[in-house]
């Protein structure tokens, strides 16, 4: 298919997806969101907003990449490898306002790209017979409107970018066509990493281990898994060079990352570990706040592995298995943020495709969290500012949450034969 063909075709998929009125609406309210952004920056939130640490990023690596990690140098710290600073320099370089637009519209365009991939996601999967085209477009739909991309954009926010990575590691994950595409996938997880460090807790639930408890045995497929690690540890590891190489930046990524930012000021977080925190310094209990991370980690996270290690529902596969990484994260980790669910949102809108043999779970606990996250999450995060003085817990956003985390695992748990 030559290049004009292909835009044809787009074309034609295009007017397809816009002779639905719901996705109509689902697009001018995304674009919406990209106007407003552009409309604050340039008159009330000039000088307040997210990009403006990446901007000063930009400007860091190119006169004292050493003092990266230092968070005299930023309004809000900067936490991702020093490999990802470097994606930032293009934007300093256009200069602060012509750099916010072109990321602006890179943003955009990115949030399409994702609706492609969701289409092709999707439609990847050979068990799914007579796919419900309007279905699909409602879930495109639900994904242009949600509200955390207000969020992302008015902050100038980078997790499209994040999304669209996730998305073609699973696309090549799921294709299965050769051992080399487990590679491509593993380098599109890792490339998510560096972008983001929230991702890395995908990273065990793409090894193919299985326990069965009936049997007393254990399944892996070894081969894959090595090469699919090799695949996220290859872009990961050029940031080795940088704490090799430099001195501080290590201890830095650590600091910044591992203490929380501001880890000792009541914020509106809904991690669990942020709740606990918000507890702990009101009432002003001496507790280390990394000592609270590692416990809540430790314990959610070795249960989110346990259950992918012991799963028997024959319908789980890589998408449930991303969906598992970024809740387990989004609940532990200091700070959890709303414009962090696109990150979560299209992935676990796929699972509703990839789940068929579960229809009340999906129904009880996936969709109410899914649902409650895409457009009532903001909502109590905006009620959080105005009683957060006498009651300082973000706590409905992680019900919606623990509603999803649940439902995976009984999904994971549930045998074909039971209904």
């Amino acid at each position: 298919m030559d290049f004009k063909s292909f835009l044809l075709n787009k074309k034609k998929s295009f007017k397809k997806f816009w002779d639905e009125k719901l996705f109509k609406i689902a697009f001018l309210i995304h674009f919406f969101y990209f106007t407003l952004s552009l409309i604050l920056f340039f008159t009330v939130l000039h000088d307040q907003n997210d990009f403006l640490t990446y901007f000063n990023v930009g400007k860091q690596v190119i006169t004292d990449l050493p003092d990266l990690y230092d968070e005299a140098n930023y309004d809000f710290p900067f936490r991702y490898f020093p490999i990802s600073a470097y994606i930032f320099v293009p934007f300093y370089l256009l200069g602060y306002d012509l750099g916010f637009i072109v990321f602006q519209l890179l943003n955009l365009i990115t949030a399409f790209s994702i609706c492609i991939l969701m289409v092709k996601l999707i439609s990847a999967n050979s068990n799914i017979e007579d796919l419900d085209k309007k279905r699909v477009i409602l879930y495109i739909s639900i994904f242009l409107a949600i509200i955390p991309h207000s969020f992302n954009y008015i902050l100038g926010q980078i997790n499209l970018f994040v999304t669209f990575f996730l998305l073609i590691s699973i696309y090549f994950f799921k294709t299965k066509t050769s051992l080399y595409v487990e590679i491509l996938g593993g380098i599109c997880l890792g490339i998510s990493i560096i972008i983001k460090p929230i991702t890395i807790f995908i990273v065990p639930f793409v090894i193919l281990l299985k326990m069965d408890l009936k049997n007393k045995k254990i399944k892996i497929d070894f081969l894959r898994s090595i090469l699919r690690l090799f695949g996220i540890i290859f872009p990961l590891s050029f940031n080795i060079l940088f704490f090799l190489f430099i001195p501080g930046l290590w201890n830095g990524f650590l600091e910044v990352n591992f203490l929380g930012s501001t880890p000792e000021i009541v914020n509106h977080s809904f991690s669990i570990t942020r709740l606990v925190l918000n507890a702990i310094i009101l009432y002003g209990i001496p507790v280390s706040s990394f000592l609270i991370f590692l416990v809540i980690f430790i314990i959610i996270g070795m249960l989110g592995i346990f259950i992918y290690i012991v799963r028997v529902n024959p319908q789980f596969d890589i998408t449930h298995a991303f969906s598992f990484g970024l809740i387990i994260m989004l609940l532990v980790y200091f700070d959890s943020w709303d414009h962090h669910l696109i990150i979560l949102g299209p992935i676990l809108a796929i699972t509703f495709f990839y789940s068929s043999n579960s229809p009340i779970i999906l129904k009880k606990y996936i969709k109410p969290g899914f649902f409650g996250l895409s457009f009532f999450s903001m909502l109590f995060t905006g009620l959080w500012y105005l009683i957060h003085n006498v009651f300082p817990y973000n706590f409905v956003p992680t019900i919606f949450l623990l509603l999803c985390f649940y439902g995976l695992i009984k999904f994971s748990l549930k045998n074909s034969s039971i209904k």
